[in-house]
Formats: C-alpha cells, sequence, structure tokens
C-alpha cells in the first residue's frame, strides 16, 4: 500500500510516476520527474517525455477517472515495451465510447504516446 503524508498546509496533486510497470512511486505534482534512460532508437527520450508530462499533466488530472500521470514503458497485449511514453494511471478503464469527448486519453500528447494503466484510487495516509 502507497503511504505519503503530505504538509495540512498545502494542497497536494498526486502524480504516479511509473517505473517498469511494477514498482512505482508517487510524487507531489511540482517535483522532478525521476530518469529512466532512453533505448536510443529513434524513440521519445527521456527529457521529451517529462516536458510533454510538464505540459499536459494539468489538463490530464483533470479528466474524469484519472489518479495519476507520470512517465513510464508503454505496455502493449500485457508486455512491457522499451518505448518511453506518458502513462495515465485511471480508476478504471473504460470503453472509448462509455466517454465523454472531454474526458478521452488522447494517443499522443505531442510526439509522445500515452498508455492508460487501471490502477484503483491513490490515498495518503499518516505514517505508521
Amino acid at each position: 500500500m502507497l503511504r505519503h503524508s503530505p504538509p495540512a498546509s498545502r494542497q497536494l496533486a498526486l502524480t504516479a510516476t511509473s517505473y517498469c510497470s511494477t514498482v512505482f512511486s508517487v510524487q507531489a505534482e511540482d517535483s522532478r520527474v525521476m530518469g529512466i534512460p532512453s533505448d536510443g532508437d529513434g524513440e521519445p527520450a527521456q527529457e521529451e517525455c517529462n516536458a510533454a508530462l510538464r505540459r499536459h499533466r494539468r489538463g490530464l488530472l483533470r479528466k474524469k477517472n484519472v489518479v495519476g500521470v507520470g512517465v513510464g514503458k508503454k505496455v502493449v497485449g500485457g508486455e512491457e515495451t522499451d518505448e518511453l511514453c506518458v502513462t495515465v494511471f485511471v480508476k478504471r478503464k473504460q470503453p472509448r465510447q462509455a466517454l465523454k469527448a472531454e474526458d478521452i486519453i488522447p494517443e499522443k500528447l505531442g510526439t509522445v504516446r500515452t498508455d492508460v494503466v487501471e490502477t484503483g484510487e491513490f490515498a495518503a495516509h499518516s505514517p505508521l
């Protein structure tokens, strides 16, 4: 279970940053996105993904069902690829036709592809 204790005086937007689809951390919206090395095969470089995330973070987090965003490796058919992307974490995946137009996650943010991952909700908890 994820545990994070935000300062009481500050509203905190949680951003999940994915690493290899299985290990992730939750960090404050204004903190730096941790680095994942680029594979050098013409896929978006880490800095390009970070820039796309910075530009689109607020808009993505405003969409219904979105609980976090980050940079990670795209998963296709249940298999992790080497392609870096902006990962959008949602409470529950829904068919495209069930969503309002403004709540659909675009397939690309500029030249960077997106990946929608169902996670349920993230919750901030007090330390043990």
